[in-house]
């Protein structure tokens, strides 16, 4: 009897230890949901059968009754190179966040909060974008998933202006890549070069990624490397593989400005990639592009609705004078009105010394709204060899107007004795040069929406061309680069090279590891001093002065 007294005791701890715990097991699997960070396990359903079946009843393998789930393949990192403009770029490689990582977040918000009051000297220029920078870092210091921020400090002079009413070519280009940076919380922050190294020391280099800076900032700063750049001497200066010249005109050659040769430079020793420009430019200069935004704001009027005048592509008088004109101004515009009896109206400024030519209707500089209003309404837009590459004939090609751009056949390059061709390629210089040539890269176009003229043939035969243009209507027409889309593509490319890597790629071609600045460009920093560069003893003035606007942002 004690024999089965133990059996029937063992048996109820067996089953005790056994059943139960298995019972309490799948009632914790099924009120347990199960989530990671990085992906949550998708509702599994049981298999369905025919009415008044059952599993039982019917042939299947195992696995299609029990539910099987599998964890998805890790999208393998995207290791294509980047290519742009002729050159090859390695491409930024993100891993997952170490716990360090969300410390240096915290670290850059306590940062930016002790430093709010004397960062921009108080002023408010960059208060959305530093709000939004803080919130980026907060997001990241309490969330399981944090990429590091991309900021861009930037001195570029036409920020400002962009940031107003201003219209120029310049501002036109930068907006959109504004726009861009905005919505994929790229943050773009503005210090004027007078104080712009405190500015970066505020920050301090962990923090900003990029540097988009004027030609000369960039000049000053590698003619004065222990003031500026990161040394041994410095060492909170710029890391030199982050200073990129925003440049609307590239490094091009034979410039009376720079006192340039034939030979290749850029502003960054690096090499021309550290050039940022608006078209495809040669030697491999980063080509971002851009977009016409306004190109919306009014409805297209078709060719039979639109008055006989075409519109002169100046906003200076001055440009029908002097270098790079293109015709006559004694009796060039008297013969185009009498060859094509339209109306031809100058919207150019009149300046002393420079009156508009004859033959024109001068309605003076008209406000942005007006000019669009006036040129979509018009059969032709005329170039007179100056502005140089402007954006205007992409607005009026937006706006189904078709363009007549000149060119100079017989102006010999001095940096590779040619001529310039009508429609000159990305490798050709001499579609940026205004004795040559007032837009290499809307004469790529071509008919019927941008014809081309030689400055040097019989009036008659310019006649003819611009009788074809203002007798072919075309629609509205963008480029393929200057989409939208196109531009954000190659925007984000840009930051995801890995410019270190590049940087380090690059010298290792060289002979030599220094980065030097050319001879012509270390002589112009010699005759145009910086004076950005302040004692300490300033510094400390501007950190005092500014201390009134604490607590702006």
């Amino acid at each position: 009897m004690s024999i089965l007294k133990r059996s029937r005791t063992s048996l109820i701890i067996t089953l005790a230890c056994t059943i139960l715990p298995t019972l309490l097991l799948v009632y914790h699997f099924s009120s347990t949901r199960w989530e990671t960070p990085l992906f949550r396990l998708p509702d599994m359903q049981l298999p369905v059968y025919p009415t008044g079946s059952s599993a039982s009843d019917i042939e299947r393998p195992i696995d299609a009754i029990l539910p099987v789930y599998e964890l998805p393949n890790p999208s393998p990192p995207n290791r294509e190179p980047i290519r742009n403009n002729k050159a090859v770029y390695p491409r930024l490689q993100l891993t997952n966040p170490s716990p360090g990582v969300y410390d240096v977040a915290q670290k850059h918000l306590n940062r930016l909060e002790s430093t709010r009051h004397l960062l921009f000297d108080g002023s408010d220029f960059n208060r959305e974008a530093m709000k939004k920078l803080e919130n980026y870092l907060r997001r990241a210091v309490s969330e399981e998933t944090y990429t590091p921020p991309k900021v861009v400090l930037t001195s570029w002079h036409w920020v400002p202006c962009a940031m107003g009413p201003c219209t120029t070519g310049e501002v036109q280009w930068i907006r959109p890549l504004i726009d861009i940076m905005k919505k994929h919380d790229i943050f773009y922050l503005f210090s004027p070069w007078e104080r712009f190294h405190e500015d970066w020391k505020l920050l301090g280099n962990e923090l900003v990624t990029h540097i988009w800076a004027d030609d000369e900032h960039l000049v000053w700063c590698f003619s004065d490397p222990d003031r500026c750049l990161s040394t041994e001497k410095n060492p909170t200066g710029i890391p030199p593989w982050k200073l990129f010249a925003f440049t609307f005109w590239g490094s091009k050659p034979n410039s009376h400005k720079w006192g340039s040769n034939a030979e290749p430079y850029s502003f960054n020793p690096l090499g021309p990639e550290w050039n940022l420009v608006p078209y495809q430019m040669p030697e491999k200069q980063f080509f971002l592009g851009y977009h016409y935004q306004g190109c919306q704001s009014l409805q297209y009027i078709p060719f039979e609705r639109r008055q006989d005048k075409m519109i002169v592509l100046a906003k200076k008088s001055s440009y029908y004078y002097g270098q790079g004109h293109a015709f006559d101004p004694e009796s060039f515009f008297v013969k185009l009105k009498n060859a094509t009896k339209f109306d031809v109206i100058s919207n150019a400024a009149e300046e002393g010394g420079f009156p508009v030519p004859k033959g024109l209707h001068s309605q003076g500089l008209l406000a942005q709204d007006e000019y669009d209003t006036l040129l979509s309404s018009a059969k032709a837009l005329l170039g007179i060899g100056r502005p140089m590459i402007s954006p205007t004939p992409f607005a009026s090609l937006c706006r189904g107007v078709p363009v007549i751009i000149p060119y100079n056949s017989k102006v010999v390059l001095p940096h590779d004795n040619r001529t310039c061709p009508a429609q000159p390629g990305p490798d050709e210089w001499c579609g940026f040069l205004e004795d040559s040539h007032q837009h290499g890269p809307a004469s790529l176009i071509g008919p019927p929406y941008v014809y081309t003229v030689d400055v040097n043939a019989p009036d008659e035969e310019i006649f003819k061309t611009i009788e074809t243009a203002i007798t072919t209507p075309i629609q509205s027409y963008e480029p393929p680069e200057m989409t939208k889309e196109a531009v954000e593509e190659r925007l984000l490319e840009y930051f995801s090279i890995d410019w270190q890597l590049y940087a380090e790629e690059r010298i290792k071609e060289r002979a030599s590891n220094k980065i030097v600045l050319p001879l012509f460009l270390q002589r112009w920093a010699q005759k145009n001093r910086d004076t950005s560069l302040l004692s300490e003893k300033k510094s400390m003035a501007i950190r005092h002065r500014s201390r009134r606007a604490r607590n702006t942002y």
